[in-house]
């Protein structure tokens, strides 16, 4: 599976920090059977699942790496539905924006609870992350957070590749259709 760069330490577009520490945390501690990361249209939860802002994916995996300037970068690998592929496919929504508990459950460590697709370079997260972390619970973005506490990033740019990869030839097989490969 595509691993995709979600992060990255540092400065984000609205003065605030992306540590090393919660890049991490968030690496080591991730776990879709402790707590899923759901894909967000634009950090908007639907209350429907056939409604405009449905959830349009899973994080499966999440990873750190360094990169270029020896920061660190937050990676993660999705499960896309039909309708992320058939939206990307259109070439909206290509950046990411991550949802970040700096101290999820009482862990006092730094958990990736959500991950959005957005087409603002500068993200909802730009000029509204600055006033969302001001502003608490009267923010614009309150109610798509889980915890006032919770950050959303800048969005980040996003080449994604939800092609099938190709199964590798395991050799002969009885099964119809690689008998109707070969007729003898």
């Amino acid at each position: 599976m595509k691993w995709f760069r979600v992060a990255t330490e540092g400065a984000t577009t609205d003065g605030r920090k992306i540590s090393r520490q919660w890049i991490e945390q968030m690496a080591k501690n991730f776990d879709p059977k402790k707590y899923g990361a759901r894909v967000w249209l634009e950090h908007m939860r639907g209350l429907f699942a056939d409604g405009p802002f449905a959830a349009l994916g899973d994080v499966t995996a999440v990873k750190a790496e360094e990169v270029e300037g020896g920061k660190l970068a937050l990676f993660v690998q999705l499960d896309p539905t039909d309708q992320l592929k058939d939206i990307n496919g259109k070439r909206q929504k290509v950046y990411t924006s991550i949802e970040v508990d700096p101290e999820f459950a009482d862990t006092g460590e730094a958990y990736l609870v959500g991950l959005a697709v957005t087409d603002s370079p500068a993200s909802l997260g730009t000029d509204m992350l600055q006033f969302s972390a001001q502003q608490g619970t009267a923010s614009p973005l309150a109610a798509r957070k889980q915890r006032p506490e919770n950050l959303f990033t800048e969005a980040v740019e996003v080449a994604f590749d939800f092609g099938d990869d190709e199964e590798e030839d395991k050799g002969p097989s009885l099964t119809w259709s690689r008998f109707s490969e070969h007729p003898s």
